[in-house]
């Protein structure tokens, strides 16, 4: 009877567990086929995200090329009207600079003043003498060099000359030729001795134009330190007997014995050196600009 009824209570327990094992089953069934509603709706909402985003990145893509298209097209007039803008500045600059260029000419002509430049500048010019021929000539680069015509001298380096100073020192000097350029119709005389004057300094050529007011300083006929004054009348002139220079032309009056001297500006800066006039035009002269005694002097 015992067993019989343990049998039963077994038979009881087994079923009960059945009974559980399949709604448990069941219960699993049914949530895993929630879980895969929901897996399936955020899939489709993660496809449309997608769509979405990728329609944002098109439309976006669009717009930048849109909006690079416009900036090209902005960058390109305005460098166009920047263009136009420099080159209307360009314009009236120039036009200015010619106002300004004639306006100080008139200036300077109002202002030149050759008594000062004179008195400023006289004792750096020298008289010179070769015994066959007699100019003038000036201090430049050192108190002891001396720059004058090279048809003054017409000889070579050595050849001894007399200088004749005006700085209220010395009477007179010896002096020795130290360098020639026949060719540019120049010549540089050292002294035996420094002169008590300082040496003219070297004008800007480059700003030179006709009718800029200059002084001459020369021996004529043995006058020493005779100046005239006149302009600038002339650049860039070409003489048949020294071909290789680019004289500065002058209406300045010289004479025999003003080759060598100085022509100077209205700064007491010296331009260039007489080298001759025309023949039977006394009015007129050649000087050769100071950027040829320059590169004389750094040979």
């Amino acid at each position: 009877m015992k067993k019989l009824i343990v049998a039963t209570v077994v038979i009881i327990l087994l079923a009960s567990l059945s009974v559980s094992n399949t709604l448990t089953i069941h219960s699993l069934i049914q949530e895993n086929a929630t879980l895969g509603w929901e897996l399936a709706g955020i899939k489709n909402a993660l496809e449309s995200t997608k769509v979405n985003l990728q329609d944002n990145i098109n439309e976006t893509k669009a717009a930048k090329e849109a909006i690079d298209t416009d900036l090209k097209k902005n960058v390109r007039t305005g460098e166009e009207n920047l263009k136009t803008v420099e080159d209307n500045l360009l314009t009236e600059l120039r036009a200015l600079g010619v106002a300004n260029k004639q306006d100080l000419a008139s200036v300077e002509n109002k202002i030149f003043q050759p008594a000062e430049v004179y008195e400023k500048t006289r004792k750096a010019v020298v008289s010179i003498s070769t015994g066959n021929s007699s100019g003038a000539g000036f201090l430049f680069g050192q108190k002891n060099l001396i720059a004058t015509a090279y048809h003054v001298i017409n000889a070579g380096p050595g050849t001894e000359v007399t200088v004749l100073p005006h700085d209220e020192f010395y009477l007179a000097i010896r002096g020795k030729v130290k360098k020639v350029k026949p060719e540019w119709d120049l010549a540089i005389i050292e002294l035996a001795y420094p002169l008590k004057a300082e040496p003219l300094s070297p004008a800007d050529v480059k700003k030179l134009y006709v009718g800029k007011p200059m002084l001459l300083i020369g021996n004529p006929s043995g006058f020493g330190n005779s100046i005239s004054a006149g302009f600038v009348s002339g650049l860039n002139r070409n003489i048949k007997t020294l071909p290789e220079v680019s004289f500065i032309q002058l209406d300045g009056s010289v004479y025999f014995g003003n080759s060598g001297g100085p022509i100077i500006n209205s700064n007491g800066e010296v331009v260039g050196v007489i080298s001759q006039g025309i023949r039977d035009v006394l009015t007129f002269s050649f000087a050769v600009p100071i950027d040829y005694l320059n590169r004389l002097l750094e040979d």
